[in-house]
Parts: structure tokens; sequence; C-alpha cells
């Protein structure tokens, strides 16, 4: 069996950090959150766009992830 010995660079370590803030700060604040998120604006900054709780504080952070 082949071993692996590959170091974790630095450049890993920011690369989870990056992927994984976005759940951490979701967990944190997700009883604040409203019922229904605005995710979407128009060219007037209105928001046109809305998404429920969960898909906002963990949807869309997953699916940044992937």
């Amino acid at each position: 069996m082949k071993k692996n010995n590959r170091k974790i660079s630095k450049w890993d370590i920011m690369y989870w950090l990056t992927a994984l803030v976005p759940f951490i700060i979701s967990v944190c604040f997700y009883n604040r959150l409203p019922d229904l998120v605005p995710t979407h604006w128009g060219t007037d900054n209105v928001a046109d766009g809305y998404s429920s709780r969960n898909m906002a504080a963990f949807g869309i952070p997953a699916f940044m992830f992937l």
C-alpha cells in the first residue's frame, strides 16, 4: 500500500476556511433570520427574489461549497 506523505499547505487551510465560514456564520445567526430572506435584487435595488430561511442559511453556502 502506498503512503500519502503530502503536507498540508497554507493554501489548503485557506481553502477550507473559506469554504466553511459561510456555514459557521449561518449556524450562529440562524435564529435571527426572518422566515423569508431576500436573495435577489433588481437594478433598482429592490428585493425581487426571496428564499426560505433554510435555503438562505444552508442551501446557498452548500452551492458555493460545491
